[in-house]
């Protein structure tokens, strides 16, 4: 059983069970993403309409994401969120 077959998607991994909302947070969170650069929900769901895919969809929302992801080294970072 794979993660597209549980959410009924054609294409879909680990971070497409968390909703568009949420996956955002942790995107905010892990990368200090701020202003502009902030990432949504929306914003994830309206990136890229030819994939179901969170992961792919937040690739063109910042280039300030892309440059401080090539930036990452090995050290784990901790992300922690608070929903109300």
């Amino acid at each position: 059983m794979t993660f597209a077959t549980v959410l009924g998607l054609e294409e879909a991994d680990l971070e497409d069970v968390f909703d568009p909302d949420l996956y955002a947070k942790v995107l905010n969170q892990a990368f200090n993403l701020t202003g502009t650069n902030e990432a949504t929900g929306q914003k994830l769901l309206d990136a890229d309409t030819n994939t179901t895919r969170l992961v792919k969809k937040r690739k063109p929302i910042s280039g300030c994401f892309h440059q401080r992801s090539r930036n990452l080294t090995t050290t784990p970072i901790r992300v922690a969120f608070h929903t109300s």
